[in-house]
C-alpha cells in the first residue's frame, strides 16, 4: 500500500456525504395565509396613511433607474424609503391579522 492508496482511503472516510431528507408536504392553509398577508399590506399602501411614502419610494427608484441607464450606476438606493414604506404597510395590516388569529 503506497502514500497515494493511504491518502485515498483517508480522503475517503473523512469526507462527509451528503444526506438527503423527504420532501416536507406542503400545508394547503399557510399559502392561504400569506396571499391573505400580502393583499392586507398592499391594500395599505394605497390607503392614505402609506400612499404617500409609497409615491415617495416610486419616485426614488426613478431617478435611480434613470441614473443606471444614463450614467451605468446609482449615486443613490432607495433602501431608506422602502423600509419607511413596508413599515408603514406592516403596522396597517398588523391589526387585521391578528384580527384573523382570534
Amino acid at each position: 500500500m503506497g502514500i497515494f492508496d493511504y491518502v485515498s482511503d483517508l480522503y475517503a472516510a473523512m469526507t462527509v456525504q451528503e444526506a438527503y431528507a423527504e420532501e416536507p408536504q406542503k400545508d394547503e392553509d399557510s399559502e392561504g395565509g400569506e396571499e391573505k398577508e400580502e393583499s392586507s399590506e398592499g391594500e395599505c399602501l394605497k390607503s392614505a396613511q402609506c400612499a404617500p411614502l409609497k409615491h415617495h419610494y416610486d419616485e426614488c427608484a426613478e431617478r435611480v433607474k434613470h441614473q443606471e441607464e444614463q450614467y451605468g450606476k446609482a449615486s443613490e438606493d432607495c433602501v431608506e424609503e422602502f423600509f419607511h414604506m413596508m413599515h408603514c404597510a406592516t403596522q396597517c395590516a398588523a391589526p387585521k391579522l391578528f384580527k384573523q388569529l382570534r
